[in-house]
């Protein structure tokens, strides 16, 4: 499963910090950062529950008072198989 975050380039640091972070301390935290149109995260898990957690987590801790620079495409981030 995928978790998707669609963003700003101003806060493309702070994502990639947040994610480099997280992997020194769990080696299974597996994700993508790239540009399309805009930037994307793409956070990898096992489950769904996983994937939907992980994205929840993100959003509620890591993303905290930078919703204005998530592009909101419907909903705030997608959960997609692989």
């Amino acid at each position: 499963m995928k978790t998707i975050f669609f963003f700003k380039e101003e806060i493309l640091s702070d994502v990639k910090k947040v994610c480099e972070d997280i992997f020194e301390k769990d080696k299974t935290f597996k994700f993508k950062i790239f540009k399309k149109e805009n930037w994307v995260l793409v956070i990898e898990s096992k489950t769904r529950d996983e994937a939907f957690k992980r994205g929840m987590w993100f959003l509620k801790k890591a993303l905290k008072g930078k919703e204005d620079k998530i592009i909101k495409v419907g909903k705030w981030y997608f959960v997609v198989k692989k």
